[in-house]
């Protein structure tokens, strides 16, 4: 057993890193050596002559060579945390954002006065914003589908970590296959990337993650158009649609979609860093 500085390890490392890959976010290391250690950020700085074995030193070095390399955290760790909940993120999933706990955030405002919702969410990925609502909403009957059965299997194994019994996984093509039931609340976080715009993501990102979650092969609206087709049938009278957009002028595009008399007037909700992120539209 050996002893170590954490705060020197941490600031050696990062230091060591950023000349190798200066694109590394700076808090990334500290990330990893709370992983390791099964700790919060606190723990490393003010109990920082902690024992770490000579197996968790290579772990954490063979974790700092792959970081270097551009693999994201999440991946490299294997989990995320997204809404205050831990969830399983193996490569190839979709890595859960802070900008989309405001889809979370937006559908349990619109659900308050609804003790047993039915809601479904398309292209649910890790299961994250299901998972979330789930957890808040433990009356509400969520069926969550997917195209891809590797997210869905890490959908339904997020699920079980937190003991839910309130969803329901289902392999679907959304763009193919309409769903039979109806809903009050319809979620979504599609892929929204342009096809012409993903050679302009962060290499961690363009590397590493699914492509089928980031783009859909198109101008980033398919997914949308799809949704305006099918919600008539399938969402109630008064429900939302509660949906994830894009930066740029993405948003407003989106936006222009869902302006017809069939759907009640569009609004984009802002994020925290104050852009458009979310698109709430109300059936009649």
């Amino acid at each position: 057993m050996n002893s170590f500085n954490l705060t020197d390890l941490v600031k050696n490392t990062e230091k060591s890193v950023l000349a190798i890959n200066p694109q590394i976010q700076k808090n990334s290391i500290e990330l990893l050596l709370q992983n390791l250690l099964d700790c919060d950020r606190a723990h490393i700085y003010l109990n920082n002559e902690n024992q770490i074995n000579q197996e968790q030193l290579n772990t954490f070095n063979s974790w700092v060579n792959r970081l270097t390399k551009n693999e994201p955290v999440q991946y490299i760790t294997g989990t995320t945390e997204f809404y205050g909940l831990m969830f399983h993120t193996p490569p190839d999933i979709f890595i859960p954002r802070p900008e989309t706990e405001r889809v979370v955030e937006e559908s349990l405002q619109l659900l308050q006065s609804i003790l047993n919702p039915n809601i479904l969410d398309i292209g649910t990925g890790s299961g994250c914003i299901a998972v979330a609502l789930a957890k808040e909403k433990p009356k509400a009957v969520i069926t969550a589908i997917d195209i891809n059965k590797h997210a869905l299997k890490t959908a339904q194994k997020n699920s079980k970590m937190h003991h839910l019994r309130n969803i329901q996984f289902k392999e679907m093509n959304i763009l193919k296959e309409t769903p039979a039931e109806t809903y009050d609340l319809i979620v979504s976080n599609p892929p929204y990337i342009p096809l012409l715009e993903l050679e302009e993501l962060d290499q961690n990102i363009k590397e590493f993650e699914s492509n089928i979650a980031l783009t859909d092969q198109s101008d980033g609206l398919i997914f949308y158009q799809r949704i305006v087709s099918i919600a008539p049938k399938i969402l109630r009278p008064n429900g939302h649609l509660v949906l994830e957009v894009g930066k740029g002028e993405h948003p407003k595009k989106v936006y222009n979609l869902f302006s017809s008399d069939i759907f009640g007037h569009p609004k984009l909700i802002k994020d925290y860093n104050g852009d458009d992120r979310v698109l709430i539209v109300q059936s009649f």
